[in-house]
């Protein structure tokens, strides 16, 4: 009861006042399968010792919004991460925390902060000490700052920042982002690619974390192109960047502060939105997927990409990963101008000759 008491006063009273204020409860699990069942988890990443496994959610029939968690895989023992008695500043309305990431090196856990206010959401970033459960602040700097990714030996923190809504898309308003680097220790910030058009919000889209290729190197994704049709407004944006049109990707180099980005490859479609990054480290292989049109190869120097999967007419591609043998596991779909439930059939195979419409 002391949890769902609790749920209520957040509900009533306000999240900000409550932060923390349930951290002395502690949840008893049968089995590690009896915490689906009593949480409703929203994403989850284990310690480095394979002996935590940290998530966010809630319980099961209480009214809170998600909280930080951490699980004791030897006791099977459930607590909030996050210390009793902490207050948070009032950055705006429906205050939560969102994204979760656990350091590499152990001991540490980022959280997002995210609220509501005029002009669009904001997210700062605090950094918890797992052992203590206190949160300290990162960064706090009116913007919106998601898709975090640490280092693998948690010295930086790599995100993307949005700034304020101030164009509009189909009558949507357009995000302005920028790819940036922190040092944890020092909360330096470096701006490795300044703002380009990244999403258009309520219905849009939003970037997969950037993937780091060693302790040095990161791979950021962002949006191309100037010959996009989504959003005029965003184009007019983008002509005021560097080139004409922004990088499917940008390889930074942390030791050389220097940054390398690919384009789409002329011929192609201009239509290539969010791209992801997957990484191949045994072959030192880089693929960058769009979500529509074509996958491109590069390698972790970021020579000039091949392209891996291409269609001169609007097609979904969904990259699942690399298979042992080096294989991209991939998907496509032809995409219509109809209501989505008379999409076609996924495709799967390898990449190569084309694939044929299945009937329906």
């Amino acid at each position: 009861m002391k949890t769902h008491l609790c749920a209520c006063l957040v509900l009533f009273l306000g999240q900000g006042l409550f932060d923390g204020a349930c951290g002395e409860e502690v949840i008893h699990l049968s089995s590690r399968h009896d915490l689906a069942d009593r949480f409703l988890v929203v994403e989850s990443a284990p310690d480095p010792t394979g002996r935590v496994e940290y998530f966010r959610g809630k319980m099961k029939g209480a009214v809170a919004i998600s909280s930080p968690w951490k699980l004791d895989m030897d006791t099977l023992s459930v607590q909030p991460l996050l210390a009793p008695n902490q207050t948070f500043p009032d950055r705006g309305k429906l205050p939560q925390w969102m994204e979760l990431k656990v350091s590499p090196a152990g001991g540490k856990v980022v959280l997002t902060r995210t609220a509501m206010r005029e002009g669009g959401e904001i997210g700062d970033i605090y950094l918890v000490d797992v052992a203590s459960g206190r949160a300290e602040e990162l960064l706090a700097d009116g913007q919106q700052n998601y898709a975090l990714s640490f280092s693998p030996d948690g010295r930086l923190l790599a995100y993307y920042s949005s700034g304020p809504e101030s164009k509009y898309g189909h009558g949507q308003p357009v995000s302005h982002s920028a790819a940036r680097l922190m040092r944890v220790d020092t909360r330096e910030v470096t701006e490795v690619r300044r703002a380009f058009v990244d999403s258009v919000q309520h219905g849009g889209w939003e970037f997969p974390p950037p993937q780091w290729l060693d302790d040095r190197k990161v791979v950021y994704c962002t949006f191309s192109s100037d010959k996009d049709e989504i959003a005029r407004e965003a184009k007019e944006f983008q002509k005021s960047l560097p080139g004409k049109n922004c990088p499917v990707a940008t390889l930074f180099d942390v030791a050389t502060s220097q940054s390398k980005s690919i384009f789409v490859p002329d011929g192609t479609p201009k239509s290539v939105l969010a791209p992801t990054a997957f990484i191949d480290a045994k072959r030192k292989t880089v693929y960058l997927s769009s979500n529509h049109y074509l996958v491109l190869k590069t390698d972790f120097e970021f020579s000039t990409p091949t392209v891996v999967v291409k269609s001169e007419k609007p097609m979904g591609v969904h990259v699942r990963g690399i298979k042992e043998n080096g294989e991209l596991d991939y998907a496509v779909w032809e995409i219509k101008e109809t209501k989505p439930e008379d999409y076609p059939d996924i495709l799967f195979g390898p990449p190569g000759a084309p694939r044929p419409t299945p009937a329906r």
